[in-house]
């Protein structure tokens, strides 16, 4: 295993965290437990920022050709929406379900269009 799969492989095993304690915010209901809630947020933060570091690791050895901007810049887009969400659903009270189904749906879609900027940065090779 090379160093770059072990990144993605740290990134993978951040994502289940970020996974496992939402749900279990999402069992545990308002008000949120502090301790998870906190957590929940310094993992998906450490873990953007660990991608992002590796991306641009990446982007340094070759440069970027055909639809990899775009499937980085669409998968920053989704980490924004599904960050937001989380912040407006600890934040508020009473929100329309609009807001939770965004969070519910958002980062599944994350995850996944991570996964195929990922498989693009790393077909290049």
């Amino acid at each position: 295993m090379d160093m770059t799969q072990f990144k993605l492989m740290i990134a993978g095993l951040g994502f289940i965290v970020i996974f496992l304690t939402g749900y279990g915010l999402r069992r545990q209901g308002q008000p949120f437990p502090v301790v998870v809630l906190t957590a929940h947020k310094l993992i998906t933060v450490a873990t953007i920022a660990f991608l992002a570091k590796t991306v641009l690791g990446m982007t340094k050895l070759a440069p970027l050709s055909q639809g990899q901007p775009t499937a980085c810049i669409i998968t920053g887009l989704l980490f924004i929406g599904a960050v937001a969400t989380g912040g407006i659903l600890s934040a508020a009270k009473n929100l329309p379900p609009l807001v939770r189904t965004l969070h519910w749906v958002l980062p599944f879609l994350t995850a996944l269009s991570t996964a195929a900027a990922l498989y693009l940065l790393l077909r290049r090779k």
